[in-house]
């Protein structure tokens, strides 16, 4: 199996480095198909991988974050305090003043969240990208609750032979949901544009870029790598885009919770 793990940013590096070395085929990461790939062109892609992309960040920008628990200093405007707030002051408004306070948090768990971001060519573009929308919330909601580190997985095999994997930190703890990021990363084009511009660009490449690897095996995958590295904190594994496409229903029941080592 080859396997490679990248940060977000690392990640783009390495794709925006590579050599073509595959033949195009009927689809490839350069193909012009906007339905398939919900995006034009390559060129397009990347662009919303590197600066954002506008639209999915104006769907998420109604969803409420929180950023990380913690202790924090906050002002307070009051008629008497340690500092004065000159521009109240100025105003002549009643609370001139503003007392330092602090606020006590509590602490959440960290935990790994892990999202799937390939599928088979029988995903639909539409589908995908509300695929895309629910895993989305869902994530929101687990960092409402946690501290997470977000690792998005691509899980693939080249003629039946050989396994390529690929770990892409799109969060780590401590850090606030950039949606800027998170958004395109779930987007069809991230997965059938820049992941598939990498496997073009691999050396074993002959011909083929490979199909998604089964949900059976990318599930026992994560499974294997946390037991041996005897994880101190539980991993979240989604609900699959594969899956998603079968029944159009997104299913957070279904996510199944890896019990950190004792």
């Amino acid at each position: 199996m080859n396997y490679n793990k990248f940060t977000y940013s690392e990640y783009l590096q390495h794709v925006k480095k590579g050599v073509f070395k595959c033949s195009e085929g009927r689809r490839h990461s350069k193909k012009k198909d906007s339905g398939f790939y919900q995006t034009p062109d390559f060129k397009t892609a990347f662009n919303y991988a590197v600066k954002g992309w506008a639209q999915g960040i104006k769907k998420l920008e109604q969803i409420e974050t929180r950023e990380a628990v913690k202790k924090v200093r906050r002002r307070k405007a009051s008629r008497s305090g340690s500092r004065y707030n000159i521009g109240r002051v100025v105003s002549g408004h009643p609370t001139p003043c503003y007392k330092t306070q602090t606020v006590k948090r509590e602490t959440r768990r960290q935990i790994d969240v892990y999202i799937k971001l390939s599928y088979t060519a029988s995903v639909e573009g539409k589908t995908a990208l509300n695929y895309a929308g629910e895993v989305l919330q869902h994530v929101n909601e687990l960092q409402q609750k946690n501290d997470i580190r977000l690792i998005g997985v691509f899980d693939t095999h080249l003629n039946g032979k050989k396994r390529d994997v690929c770990d892409v930190i799109l969060k780590e703890y401590n850090t606030p949901l950039e949606f800027n990021t998170i958004a395109f990363a779930c987007h069809p084009s991230f997965f059938r544009r820049v992941r598939w511009k990498q496997l073009e660009c691999s050396t074993y490449a002959k011909g083929e870029k490979g199909s998604s690897h089964n949900d059976s095996a990318y599930i026992e995958r994560i499974k294997d790598q946390n037991a041996k590295e005897g994880k101190q904190r539980d991993a979240y594994i989604l609900h699959t885009c594969q899956n998603y496409n079968y029944e159009e229903v997104y299913k957070r029941d279904e996510c199944i919770i890896i019990k950190a080592a004792e």
